[in-house]
């Protein structure tokens, strides 16, 4: 068998990445709307994690949404983004079952995620 290069194709991942940027962007200029807590819920539990352990580690943390939640966001829908495109790689049927499979999982993701953010965010009687 004859090894095969690692190519980087950035077509499909540069508008996961942008869409990423403009989530990130609407997040903090609505102030953490439910619609935009759907959308960054994993990527908020992922800064958090980060601050968490540098915070433990000393180290202090003067705007979090741009050292901690920026990136992450740009890894989580990087990441997604590279996900998909090698998804489009596969042979018809193995892509269809597989994009059916990453669509409801990443929809459970994103609900549960939702779930849990909206609890902090309501307002006690």
């Amino acid at each position: 068998m004859a090894r095969q290069k690692f190519q980087f194709h950035p077509g499909v991942l540069r508008y996961f990445l942008i869409v990423g940027i403009f989530s990130f962007a609407a997040y903090l200029y609505f102030d953490g709307n439910e619609i935009f807590l759907s959308l960054l819920g994993p990527a908020l539990y992922l800064a958090t994690a980060i601050a968490q352990t540098l915070e433990n580690l000393g180290v202090n943390i003067p705007h979090q949404d741009l050292t901690c939640l920026l990136p992450s966001v740009l890894l989580y829908f990087g990441l997604f983004g590279f996900l998909f495109r090698k998804l489009l790689d596969e042979s018809p049927l193995h892509r269809i079952l597989s994009m059916a499979g990453l669509a409801a999982f990443m929809g459970y993701l994103h609900y549960l995620a939702w779930e849990n953010l909206l609890l902090y965010s309501q307002k006690p009687f």
